[in-house]
């Protein structure tokens, strides 16, 4: 279900969605925001919040999503993607500034990790505080911080996920991994 004003526009997934539009949320409009949610009762099959002119980009999982998810802004705006069930890799990624959050509470099962980036400024950071099967990855490109932290379990089959952090034309890289 999606409802949209010149503000905002919102998708909420409660039931199962295989990629359809309520899944495919693109705020257009100027500094219009893009924010889209599958909850604890939903089943997802990928999805995606995005804006083109400016506004912030939210992407939540908490319920099963096995087609990877994604936050992006485009012309600035934060990226913010969160996952606190299942999911299949997910990423948080700006394109002309602003910051990019990734976070991990819950169960990530991608081969491939989960990420944060920012373009052209702003800081990415992902965190790990649940069970992530991979690497995570920060990329800070044309300034702005990158930061990772893991305080949960990232690898499996006995080998250790990567934590990697990489600040390109100024700022500071930071891993940090908390052994229990």
């Amino acid at each position: 279900m999606c409802t949209t004003t010149s503000a905002d526009s919102a998708c909420t997934n409660f039931g199962t969605d295989n990629a359809s539009a309520n899944s495919q949320n693109t705020a257009a409009g100027a500094n219009q925001n893009a924010t889209t949610t599958n909850t604890t009762s939903g089943t997802a099959n990928g999805f995606f919040a995005q804006t083109n002119l400016g506004g912030n980009a939210t992407a939540t999982n908490s319920g099963s999503n096995v087609g990877g998810f994604f936050a992006v802004t485009t012309a600035g705006g934060n990226a913010t993607a969160t996952n606190s069930g299942t999911a299949d890799g997910f990423s948080a990624e700006t394109n002309g500034g602003g910051n990019a959050t990734a976070t991990n509470s819950g169960s990530n099962t991608d081969f491939g990790g989960f990420a944060a980036f920012t373009n052209m400024g702003g800081n990415a950071t992902a965190t790990n505080s649940g069970f992530n099967d991979n690497n995570i990855l920060v990329v800070a490109v044309g300034g702005g911080n990158a930061t990772v932290i893991n305080s949960g379990t990232s690898g499996t089959l006995g080998v250790t996920g990567q934590l990697i952090a990489i600040a390109a034309g100024g700022g500071q890289r930071h891993r940090d991994q908390f052994r229990h």
